[in-house]
């Protein structure tokens, strides 16, 4: 039998809330420059990507940084004066991808392109989809690794009539096609905010355009448009943020929300919740109404959603990084804030590989350097009881979709089961050979979470399936090794 655990969370008949605490702050570190992205490594080191300034003109450049687990530098590279870089003007990275121990890939945040850096040769390349023009400018809004497939580019073209681009290059940045959604003038405008690839190897797009501000647009892999959603709330006015694909296939949407007739009453940051067809599930105001941002959102391995972003501590000026903690169910467990004596703000998260968060953003400062990149360093989740358990009572058997999916060579699944019963949960391969059972024991009313590790198993597309009384429900899971 390969490892397995359960993770079983319980929920009460009665309403109660509990304080939930805060994880704590493990280290922090700081480096002259603007931070924009962090991940972890394959080696557990984090890399840290923003831009570094020449003095004393304060240009700024891409700049990597490379820290241990306790962030103590390793090794960083700076692009000052490098002629490798033909667009060095105001550069920051704003998505970084690890290849290899000594590869990575950068998205850039001058003009919509790639950048690739071997650190073993110390060799740069680049490629550049589009450039401002007199008449335009190129907003660059992501660069997505997919898989081993290449890559997406996404950017807006600003100009009179705005337009959202899509582009798909290979591997070695060879444009394989390439999508404007502004073909169609006025009625087809679609401006970009974020845009992500989804599970079945199409993209899920947010935007607005001339009719509503607020859009998803899910097309195929060939960007391709297969239905397009518009949420027109007349009441309200949106600033729109960013999307992800939940564990379910759906969508979970940021947003802040404003009066449409008092455009100045800020009515809080708000979660909006869709199945995979774009159909609206719930919304959750988050509960902010003051001076609060939220502007980046990841998954968490228990379903739920980290965000980081700043506020200004009673209306003063200074703004602290801010860290919100939301369950699946978009309910609020926890949330944090750090701050220096001057202005601090957030620009990435990542979820450590030991359920802990590494978040990277830029302190102002009145010093030698007017900005200083700020690395923080959080520990895992305390246990403990969620705040409003009683709320997430489940109603309904359901499966999710594993996560991370694919995934090497763990995955974890989550699922519901309303009244008592005798569970069981199977996996197969894709001939319909049983592998394993994961689950076969009597449940009580809660939500469930198991971890299966297949490190015994080839690659391959492989089956999960959840039966209790009359209800079957079967989801697909890809190991990558």
């Amino acid at each position: 039998m390969k490892k397995l655990s359960i993770l079983f969370i319980a929920f009460l008949s009665i309403q109660f809330t509990s304080f939930a605490q805060t994880p704590d702050t493990l280290w922090t570190r700081t480096f002259v420059g603007e931070g924009a992205a962090v991940l972890q490594t394959q080696n557990g080191n984090f890399l840290i990507g923003g831009s570094s300034p020449q003095y004393p003109s304060l240009i700024t450049h891409p700049y990597l940084i490379c820290v241990d687990e306790n962030g103590n530098e390793i090794w960083s590279k700076s692009w000052v004066n490098d002629s490798s870089i033909s667009h060095p003007v105001y550069s920051i990275l704003p998505e970084i991808y690890e290849l290899n121990m000594d590869s990575y890939v950068m998205g850039s945040g001058y003009d919509a392109g790639i950048i690739w850096y071997n650190r073993s040769t110390d060799s740069t390349s680049e490629r550049f989809y589009a450039s401002s023009g007199w008449d335009f400018t190129v907003l660059p809004i992501t660069v997505k690794k997919i898989q081993d497939d290449g890559y997406m580019v996404a950017w807006n073209m600003g100009s009179w009539i705005g337009h959202g681009n899509l582009l798909k290059v290979n591997l070695l940045g060879d444009t394989l096609w390439y999508k404007n959604y502004g073909e169609g003038g006025w009625e087809g405008l679609v401006w970009f905010y974020d845009v992500e690839p989804t599970n079945d190897g199409g993209y899920i797009i947010l935007g607005s355009s001339l009719n509503t501000p607020f859009l998803l647009m899910k097309t195929n892999e060939f960007g391709d448009s297969l239905w397009t959603k518009s949420y027109n709330d007349t009441s309200k006015n949106f600033n729109i943020k960013c999307l992800l694909q939940t564990q379910d296939n759906g969508y979970l949407i940021l947003t802040d929300v404003y009066e449409s007739t008092y455009p100045w009453i800020f009515e809080g940051i708000c979660l909006y919740r869709t199945d995979e067809n774009g159909d609206t599930l719930w919304t959750r105001n988050l509960g902010f109404f003051g001076e609060e941002v939220l502007d980046v959102m990841k998954p968490t391995p228990d379903g739920g959603f980290i965000l980081v972003g700043s506020t200004a501590d009673g209306g003063v000026d200074y703004s602290d990084i801010l860290i919100v903690k939301v369950d699946s169910l978009g309910y609020k467990q926890w949330s944090k804030t750090i701050g220096s004596s001057n202005g601090d703000y957030a620009s990435d998260i990542c979820v450590t590989s030991d359920g802990g968060y590494i978040i990277v953003g830029t302190m102002s400062s009145y010093g030698v350097a007017s900005r200083y990149i700020w690395v923080i360093r959080l520990g895992s989740d305390p246990v403990g009881i969620k705040e409003d358990l009683s709320s997430l009572v489940p109603d309904a058997y359901s499966l999710s979709q594993n996560f991370p999916n694919p995934f090497n060579p763990s995955t974890k699944i989550n699922y519901s089961v309303p009244q008592s019963s005798q569970v069981i949960i199977k996996v197969f391969d894709i001939l319909g050979n049983e592998i394993e059972t994961l689950v076969n024991e009597e449940k009580i009313t809660g939500t469930y979470e198991l971890t299966w590790n297949a490190a015994d198993l080839p690659s391959g597309v492989y089956f999960y399936q959840l039966r209790a009384g009359i209800f079957i429900e079967t989801k697909k899971m890809i190991l990558l090794k």
